[in-house]
């Protein structure tokens, strides 16, 4: 891809899936680990995950080395979303009863890859990495998100997205996509 597709990408990347983990957390907000709520997650993440891994292998084992090594541990391409999400949506119960989730989110995502063996086995690094912005949805009340529509928080939100876009042009050599998906 060219510089201004790499821009955009990097970009893109700084933000759009904190943006999607918060959104999932905001719709989290009511779930507090009835069975009915389990059986969706069962049913909605992790059977889709069961099976879209699976043909992942096949895909791989057809086309392009024959060999079939399904791994239900280790997330193939975007399907880490689908475990995290499950993760996350069954843990939420044990963070509404926190005094401070978030604080303990954050302190979470910056102690846990000291740990040495913290890798994308179940997906727990982006588990940790992006467990802040879940709880911070989580834990928004819709009147803050309200604030968001004034015309002031328009144009601050616009100043920083074009902000971090500027940041990117002026530091496009130094970053790449992996800092943001945790493929470093």
């Amino acid at each position: 891809p060219g510089p201004f597709a790499k821009v955009l990408s990097v970009w893109i990347y700084s933000f759009h899936m904190p943006a999607f983990v918060f959104v999932s957390g905001y719709l989290a907000r009511s779930y507090r680990g009835a069975p009915h709520q389990v059986a969706r997650i069962v049913s909605g993440l992790l059977v889709p995950y069961v099976i879209f891994q699976t043909v992942h292998a096949l895909i791989r084992f057809v086309t392009v080395d024959g060999d079939f090594p399904v791994q239900y541990l280790k997330p193939t391409w975007t399907l880490w979303f689908l475990l995290a999400l499950a993760m996350w949506r069954l843990v939420t119960p044990v963070l509404q009863i926190l005094r401070w989730p978030l604080l303990t989110a954050i302190l979470l995502a910056v102690l846990m890859p000291l740990m040495d063996n913290l890798n994308q086995t179940m997906t727990l690094a982006r588990f940790f990495s992006f467990l802040p912005f879940f709880v911070a949805g989580m834990v928004v009340k819709p009147h803050h998100l309200a604030l968001l529509r004034a015309r002031t928080a328009r144009w601050l939100g616009a100043a920083v997205l074009v902000a971090g876009l500027a940041a990117v042009v002026l530091l496009r050599d130094d970053l790449r996509k992996g800092l943001f998906t945790l493929d470093l």
